[in-house]
């Protein structure tokens, strides 16, 4: 069975906290999370019919790069991409995503992937993103790495409520399954 064309935006955590190190994941979380949007983009990328875009969150969300099947201008978007600053806004991560996602044709598969070390301190709820998400048939998944979160309630539920999947993870090789099998 042939799948419909995927339209997917990732939706990266650039806050202070995720310049810290984890685990093996060196020198920081945010450069295993680059890798790991790499990987994706490769496997996602070799079929020119799909298409990935990009947005970065901390207090605030910020679109980076829209849909394309470019993967130069994905791997040159990373590269330039440092973390940013203080608190942390996923729920309007995942809002700024759907809004690139609105450049989706009708038949497509749309997905967002949120990689977050898990704070919520700023922005819009995570609940009202994903209702967002829902009613433009967007999907969520959320990948938090480290540590349970305080608040990962919040995250499970928004995951959820799209049809998405919510997964913690502690290793670089717990992140690279991940996103792989959440494209799948």
């Amino acid at each position: 069975m042939k799948r419909e064309p995927l339209d997917l935006v990732v939706s990266l955590d650039i806050s202070v906290s995720m310049n810290k190190s984890y685990s093996d994941m060196t020198p920081s979380k945010l450069a295993a999370s680059k890798e790991a949007i790499l990987l994706i983009s490769g496997r996602l990328l070799e079929y020119k019919h799909n298409r990935l875009g990009l947005v970065a969150f901390y207090g605030q969300s910020i679109p980076l790069l829209p849909l394309t099947n470019n993967r130069q201008k994905l791997i040159d978007t990373l590269y330039k991409l440092t973390f940013t600053g203080e608190g942390s806004a996923p729920g309007d991560g995942i809002a700024e995503a759907v809004k690139l996602l609105r450049q989706s044709r009708p038949g497509r598969r749309k997905q967002v992937i949120m990689i977050t070390d898990g704070e919520i301190n700023q922005g819009a709820p995570l609940e009202a993103a994903a209702l967002y998400a829902r009613n433009m048939d967007v999907r969520v998944d959320i990948i938090v790495i480290g540590d349970k979160p305080r608040r990962m309630e919040a995250f499970m539920s928004a995951a959820k409520i799209t049809g998405g999947t919510y997964a913690q993870v502690g290793a670089k090789n717990q992140l690279f399954s991940r996103v792989i099998e959440v494209i799948r």
